[in-house]
């Protein structure tokens, strides 16, 4: 279940717990540009108020924090910071929340299990592996909406010539 506790002005507005699987983490949402230290910041303050291990810091977008973190970015193997709209791209927003919960899932889920029974460096290979390919998406998005947008100005030139031939036409005949 999630639950809206920010109603009570502390920090982690979101409490998710699923007792069936163990499962329980906070989610704070910021809407003002993010340092390194502030991040690490918030996650302390999140977890410490809302009795939680594991937290994850959500943004607007990608400009409100530095240049490294991206789409999203795991800290110590149970914080993960994410930006909704990796600049601009607005329609990627969803895929890049479902995300980042499921990779906080997977996180929680390797935490419970000993060592021996997980390869930490082949998760957090595979967790950037995911993170690259989000770029990508949203990269290749901005690409299609630039090509979109130029398309259609192309389009729009391309009408306007027509009509003015069509005029010159309509002239010569008068």
């Amino acid at each position: 279940s999630a639950q809206h506790v920010g109603g009570d002005k502390k920090p982690g507005d979101i409490l998710v717990e699923n007792e069936a699987e163990g499962i329980a983490f906070a989610i704070e949402v910021k809407d003002k540009n993010m340092t390194e230290p502030a991040i690490k910041d918030a996650f302390t303050e999140v977890e410490r108020t809302r009795k939680v291990r594991f937290s994850m810091l959500v943004v607007n977008n990608e400009g409100e924090l530095p240049g490294k973190v991206g789409p999203f970015r795991v800290y110590e193997d149970r914080r993960i910071v994410v930006s909704l709209s990796q600049l601009g791209e607005e329609d990627v927003m969803p895929y890049i929340l479902k995300t980042s919960y499921r990779i906080m899932r997977f996180l929680i889920s390797a935490s419970r299990r000993e060592a021996k029974e997980i390869d930490a460096n082949l998760l957090r290979d595979k967790i950037s592996s995911v993170r690259s390919a989000i770029g990508s998406v949203a990269s290749l998005k901005s690409k299609l909406t630039k090509f979109s947008n130029e398309l259609s100005s192309d389009l729009e030139q391309l009408k306007n010539n027509i009509e003015g031939e069509m005029t010159a036409m309509e002239d010569i005949i008068k």
